[in-house]
């Protein structure tokens, strides 16, 4: 069995800096991926997954989607539309790390409001959260029905910018 040193804080940033996962660097030094997570944390490097976190910020712009601890029976942003919106998002943010499973259901749930015209909607005060609704003419390229904001407030330009279908699809 060989013998492995722990990577000391400048080792770490190095992999860091270079995008390295947290698996790899575990299975290079022979450590856990809870311990280079911990001291990615620790040496200020935040969360491994920028995609994610950019995806969700964006929905947050629209929705308060509705998150309860530990994934309860009752959070919205766990249900299957909400994750495909998501994963929709970081693939339209250029994540090219999604696995094949990812990319499949980021194609489906443009390929599903293309060809049945819908849009999704969030609705905290139903049961299952997020639905899809026949497409109206004020949605017009959105994969979303954006929430009346009330007089005078526009729509996130960022938000609206990635949550609009592309003019080619699945592109």
């Amino acid at each position: 069995m060989p013998e492995y040193k722990l990577p000391n804080d400048s080792e770490l940033t190095k992999c860091f800096i270079k995008g390295e996962t947290d698996t790899e660097i575990a299975q290079k030094y022979g450590c856990t991926r809870q311990w280079i997570n911990a001291k990615r944390k620790k040496l200020g490097f935040g969360s491994i997954r920028p995609f994610t976190n950019q995806a969700n910020e964006l929905i947050r712009r629209v929705w308060d989607v509705q998150v309860l601890p530990n994934s309860e029976p009752g959070s919205h942003h766990q249900t299957g539309p909400s994750q495909a919106l998501r994963v929709w998002l970081r693939r339209r943010l250029g994540d090219t790390s999604l696995s094949p499973k990812q990319q499949a259901a980021a194609a489906g749930f443009e390929t599903r409001i293309r060809r049945d015209d819908v849009v999704l909607v969030y609705s905290p005060d139903s049961v299952k959260g997020f639905y899809y609704v026949p497409r109206e003419p004020s949605d017009g390229r959105s994969v979303i029905r954006w929430p009346d904001l009330g007089p005078g407030v526009d729509r996130d330009p960022e938000a609206e910018k990635f949550l609009t279908l592309p003019e080619e699809p699945n592109a």
